[in-house]
């Protein structure tokens, strides 16, 4: 695949990048004060949030993989691969969920932090939903085209992210402001259990949109419609249609068609051709990895 590393690239990188950057910041100071306030709703985040984060990673490496042409000869691989740690992690997000509610189950009434710790949480809560409406905004602006499966993807999981995070908010104020110990332990587990809920939600979504590709799913029914059209256009470039195979591995789609020329016919002119229809290909369908395989059929078998 040829390199692709324009200013829409490259906003869409910086948009991811920025998201993972200050999501890993925030998640050092969130498991310090959540664990010296003893919040749960702030661990519950915590734990989502540096699981989470992985995904992220994973997703930014692909991204610039896909910009600089670098999937290289283990593409098919690496797409199941990039899943596979989606799977993992999704496992973990359940494992950590169910940890969480055994928890909170039995949580006893505690005592109220210091004033410090107090303030420090409910700022460090509410610096988390500014950070996290930032983010939003720029994934908002680099998936505006609509060109990237993995932008979109983050897009949607930002805004998962940032209604968690207005629950948190919530929750560790109620909980650090009250003087009522039965209050304040109402108010943890409740923050908490929405946190599990959009835990398990997110987990659920994660496997629902990874298992598919692992049995290397077909292209949806836009994309071979795509393709179609394509076909149509060059109808009369070509003596025969061969064989067409699409799949889908991780994020990249991959669509192989096997074309039929005159064997008299120059071979910079089919080199042409198969450029071109590749190019169209990837203008129809964003993210396609295209491969025209040409063949010659002897002059006597042309049309």
């Amino acid at each position: 695949m040829a390199p692709m590393t324009g200013r829409v690239e490259r906003r869409r990188e910086w948009a991811v990048a920025l998201a993972v950057g200050l999501d890993f910041l925030i998640l050092i100071p969130y498991f310090i004060v959540g664990f010296m306030a003893m919040s749960w709703p702030i661990i519950a985040e915590s734990l989502r949030g540096s699981l989470l984060t992985v995904v992220g990673i994973v997703s930014l490496i692909t991204l610039r993989r896909i910009h600089r042409g670098k999937l290289g000869r283990y593409e098919y691989g690496s797409g199941k691969l990039e899943q596979a740690i989606t799977i993992l992690i999704a496992c973990l997000l359940l494992l950590a969920a169910g940890l969480l509610l055994w928890r909170i189950s039995g949580l006893a009434p505690q005592h109220r932090p210091s004033p410090f710790l107090a303030t420090s949480a409910v700022m460090l809560v509410c610096l988390n939903v500014v950070l996290n409406g930032i983010q939003l905004f720029s994934l908002y602006r680099a998936s505006r085209d609509g060109g990237s499966i993995i932008v979109r993807a983050q897009y949607h999981a930002r805004w998962v992210k940032t209604a968690a995070s207005i629950f948190v908010v919530i929750a560790v104020a109620v909980a650090m402001i009250t003087s009522d110990p039965q209050v304040a332990r109402l108010a943890e587990q409740i923050g908490t259990l929405c946190v599990i809920v959009i835990m398990v939600g997110t987990a659920v979504a994660m496997l629902r949109a990874a298992l598919p590709d692992l049995l290397d799913r077909s292209l949806p029914e836009t994309a071979q419609h795509a393709v179609n059209r394509v076909l149509a256009r060059n109808i009369e470039a070509f003596e025969q249609l061969g064989r067409i195979r699409t799949r889908r591995a991780g994020e990249t789609l991959h669509v192989e068609m096997e074309l039929f020329l005159d064997g008299k016919r120059p071979l910079a002119e089919a080199s042409a051709l198969a450029e071109s229809m590749s190019q169209q290909m990837m203008e129809e369908i964003p993210g396609v990895d295209p491969v025209i395989v040409l063949r010659a059929v002897p002059s006597e078998e042309v049309r």
